[in-house]
């Protein structure tokens, strides 16, 4: 059993969010070549699969897909709350071009002249920009017409988690995960 304590002030800056983006993100690890991905999502996957490889706007996600698990903020930036995948993508494109280079300088030590990293210090306003329409062009191709029916179903499980944290404390909340 994991025991998961909380002090009042991290309980009080504790948050759910719905983000199109990290969603994206996480489907991107669903479509991968070499996962077999249960029914439900075996014929989205195939789809998926194909904006990936067909599509040559997608190409800036690679680094997420085939680089380290751990990597910078602005490459997948928190969720501010329920909003659109836009609203996600123009964080991306207005990310500081100094905190773009201290990503990269912290999370890619001695990789900068990697072919997928070097952009972000070059030009890392371009290098965003590219990322941001990387995440939509696959967002078009791959989730945006599923996004009505994932969000009412994250929204269910949002009202579900809060009224179980509401009512039955934090050890309910990650009961059954």
């Amino acid at each position: 059993m994991i025991r998961i304590e909380l002090d009042e002030a991290t309980l009080g800056a504790t948050r759910i969010a719905i983000s199109p983006l990290w969603d994206a993100f996480c489907s991107l690890h669903l479509a991968r070549p070499h996962r077999t991905p249960s029914w439900p999502y075996e014929e989205w996957a195939v789809r998926a699969r194909g904006v990936l490889r067909e599509d040559d706007r997608t190409a800036a996600l690679q680094l997420l897909v085939d680089g380290p698990a751990n990597f910078p903020d602005f490459l997948l930036p928190l969720p501010v709350g329920a909003s659109s995948v836009e609203t996600e993508l123009d964080t991306i494109r207005a990310t500081p071009p100094e905190v773009v280079r201290a990503g990269v300088e912290e999370h890619y030590p001695g990789l900068e002249g990697h072919p997928r990293i070097r952009p972000y210090l070059d030009d890392p306003e371009a290098a965003c920009a590219a990322l941001a329409d990387a995440y939509a062009a696959y967002w078009e191709g791959a989730l945006e017409q599923h996004w009505s029916t994932m969000r009412r179903l994250v929204e269910d499980e949002v009202l579900i988690r809060a009224r179980t944290f509401a009512t039955e404390v934090v050890d309910a909340l990650f009961a059954g995960l």
